[in-house]
This record gives C-alpha cells, structure tokens and sequence, in this order.
C-alpha cells in the first residue's frame, strides 16, 4: 500500500468522522440567557463531541502529508 493510498483512507476515516460530529467549535456563555445548570453528563458528551471532531481534522492533515509524500516519491 503506498503512502497516497495511506492518505485517502485517512482523509476518508476524517471526513466520515467530521461528518457525524461536525467541526470543533466552542462559544462564550456570558449572558444570562445562554447559561445553563451544570450537568455533568452533557459536559462530558460536549467534551467527547470536542474530541472527536478534533481527530478528525487530525486525521485530515495526517493524510493530506502522507498524500503529499506518496506524489513526491522518487522511484530510483
């Protein structure tokens, strides 16, 4: 398997993961309006959302080098 192939596989593993959690992204809760009661389980799911849609974009740029890498093998 040669490292463009190594790279579309994670750059698809990315995009499917991107895809169901979408990008990370965070906003400031500093109106009353957008305050809510601490609960520890949804904390936790919006940390693991965070997580994920981090891998993701990790997973992206991991495969976009090993991409760049398998175009620019030199064959001797």
């Amino acid at each position: 398997m040669s490292y463009s192939q190594i790279g579309l596989l994670l750059d698809i593993v990315g995009v499917l993961i991107l895809f169901k959690f979408g990008l990370p992204s965070s906003f400031k809760d500093g109106t009353e309006q957008f305050r809510f009661p601490h609960d520890p389980q949804r904390d936790n799911y919006n940390r693991m959302i965070k997580f994920m849609a981090r891998l993701g974009l990790v997973f992206l740029l991991v495969g976009f080098i090993f991409q760049y890498f398998g175009t620019n093998q030199t064959n001797i």
